[in-house]
C-alpha cells in the first residue's frame, strides 16, 4: 500500500490577502483608539476647567454668605454698605474673620479673571490690600462677572431687608480650542448674620 503525500498550506495570494486584511483591521482599530483617547483627554480637560469654575464660584459665594457690609461697585466709600440694583463688576465686604475683602472682574490679562484681595490690616477701608490673586484658572476665560446687591444698609440706617446679593458669572472654558464651551453660573446669596 502506497501513501500519497499531499502538501497542504497557503498560497502566496492567500497570505497576501490575509496580511492586507489584518493591516486594515489594525489600522482602523488603532485610529479608533486614538480618537477615543483624544476625546477622553478633551473631556477631562473641560471637566477640570468647569470644576475649577464651580469651585471658584462656590468660594466667592461662601465668603459673601458668611460676610457682611456689602458694598457693590467702586463708587463712594467702599467700607460703607452700598446697593447696586443695576449691578457692578466688583464687590467689597467684611468676611467672617473680620477681614475686608475685595472681589472684582479683571480684564487686564489675555483672559478675563475673577480676582480677590484681602485688606492685610483687617480694617475696613484701610486701603492696605495684600497681593491680589485669581480665583479662576487660566483656561477659563471670564466674559462677565456681575454683582447685584440690595438691602445692604443696616436696620439702624432705615433698611429692614436682609442684604441680598445675586452673582452672575459667565465664561468660556478652553477658549480658542475646538472643545471650548460656554459656562453660565448664577447664585443668590443672603447674609447669614442678622442685619442689625
Amino acid at each position: 500500500m502506497q501513501i500519497s503525500k499531499v502538501h497542504k498550506g497557503f498560497t502566496l495570494i492567500e497570505v497576501l490577502v490575509a496580511v492586507a486584511l489584518f493591516t486594515i483591521v489594525v489600522t482602523v482599530s488603532v485610529s479608533a483608539l486614538l480618537v477615543i483617547l483624544d476625546a477622553n483627554r478633551k473631556a477631562q480637560n473641560v471637566s477640570n476647567t468647569i470644576n475649577n469654575a464651580f469651585f471658584s464660584f462656590e468660594t466667592m459665594t461662601r465668603l459673601m454668605r458668611t460676610g457682611m457690609s456689602y458694598h457693590c461697585g467702586a463708587s463712594g466709600t467702599v467700607s460703607s454698605p452700598q446697593d447696586c440694583s443695576a449691578g457692578g463688576a466688583e464687590v467689597y465686604f467684611t468676611d467672617d474673620r473680620g477681614q475686608f475683602v475685595h472681589i472684582w472682574f479683571d480684564t487686564s490679562s489675555a483672559t478675563g479673571t475673577v480676582m480677590q484681595a484681602v485688606d492685610i490690616d483687617g480694617v475696613e477701608g484701610a486701603g492696605s490690600f495684600g497681593p491680589a490673586y485669581p480665583l479662576t484658572a487660566n483656561d477659563f476665560d471670564v466674559q462677565q462677572l456681575l454683582f447685584t446687591v440690595t438691602g445692604s444698609a443696616t436696620v439702624g440706617g432705615g433698611d429692614r431687608a436682609q442684604p441680598l446679593t445675586t452673582v452672575v458669572l459667565y465664561g468660556i472654558t478652553n477658549k480658542g480650542k475646538k472643545w471650548a464651551s460656554d459656562l453660565k453660573l448664577q447664585s443668590t446669596v443672603t447674609q447669614r448674620m442678622l442685619d442689625i
